[in-house]
């Protein structure tokens, strides 16, 4: 079968799976939290399922489920037990009561994640497909991009919970 058709089998098993938990636990915000899963899905299913296991591809398969663990981790504390995100709650309002709100959620919230998601994770699949084996000159520009841009992700979310947690911020923008 095609790499490619496996991943979207292989991402579609997982987005159904998150959204049951979303609607067994009325939350539709989940599905923030597989997102960065996604993403680290993708890396490590293409990289095992590749003929070219190269130093280049565990590279970025690593850098990617580091990324994307993060990312889902940090999501999961932080949204895991508060109450759907607003967003969700209306699209639940304008859907009605109706078994086909169900389909709707799935198709509008969780499918268009998933599609997103194997757009943008093309690159993630090219490099652990290709032959090419060894580290490159950009490749190490592009590691260093990934570690300044990961520090400010882990600062910038550091910040924003210290803005969140004190009262008189309550309902302001950071």
């Amino acid at each position: 079968m095609n790499i490619y058709i496996e991943i979207l089998l292989v991402l579609l098993a997982f987005f159904f799976v998150v959204f049951l938990i979303g609607q067994v636990k009325k939350n539709n915000g989940l599905v923030d939290i597989a997102w960065g899963l996604g993403f680290v899905i993708v890396g490590v299913y293409s990289f095992f399922v590749s003929e070219f296991q190269s130093e280049r591809a565990a590279v970025v398969t690593i850098l990617v489920a580091l990324w994307g663990l993060r990312l889902a981790y940090y999501l999961f504390r932080r949204n895991w037990s508060k109450d759907e995100d607003y967003r969700y709650v209306n699209m639940r309002k304008r859907w009605g009561t109706t078994k086909s709100k169900y389909v709707k959620m799935f198709l509008n919230v969780y499918l268009l994640q998933l599609i997103l998601l194997f757009i943008i994770a093309q690159p993630i699949i090219t490099v652990n497909k290709s032959s090419e084996m060894g580290l490159g000159w950009l490749d190490y520009i592009g590691i260093a991009v990934w570690i300044i841009g990961y520090i400010f992700e882990v600062v910038g979310d550091s910040q924003l919970k210290a803005f969140i947690s004190k009262p008189e911020n309550k309902g302001r923008l950071m």
